[in-house]
């Protein structure tokens, strides 16, 4: 199936001229074992969010805490699957620390 997926998205791009795709030896998943396709509704507002969500959880699980770095915003799941953006605060060999206050929490509003 990977290998399909090369030769269609081969005939596509390799329109443009593109050395790459005459190249035998070249495959656009650099022959890796498993390729993970994430697929959402065109028309929701939230996919590419969704999406984004996904593909981090996906290398935070793969990769574990040494793929995220102190002041990186990152999004976790609540128990009903909404995104909900962190902010990580400090990281060690064993730990991960996020906030999860909103990015004005602390700061003096002013309403009128």
């Amino acid at each position: 199936m990977i290998q399909k997926v090369h030769d269609e998205a081969a005939k596509v791009m390799g329109k443009d001229g593109s050395p790459r795709f005459s190249d035998p030896d070249f495959q656009i998943f650099y022959y890796a074992p498993t390729v993970v396709f994430i697929f959402g509704e065109k028309d929701f507002p939230w996919t590419q969010v969704d999406c984004g969500i996904a593909v981090e959880n996906i290398a935070l699980a793969a990769e574990g805490s040494e793929s995220v770095s102190v002041g990186q915003q990152v999004y976790l799941q609540n128990r009903n699957g909404q995104p909900v953006p962190v902010k990580v605060v400090a990281k060690d060999e064993k730990t991960v620390t996020f906030d999860a206050n909103h990015e004005m929490a602390g700061k003096e509003l002013n309403f009128r």
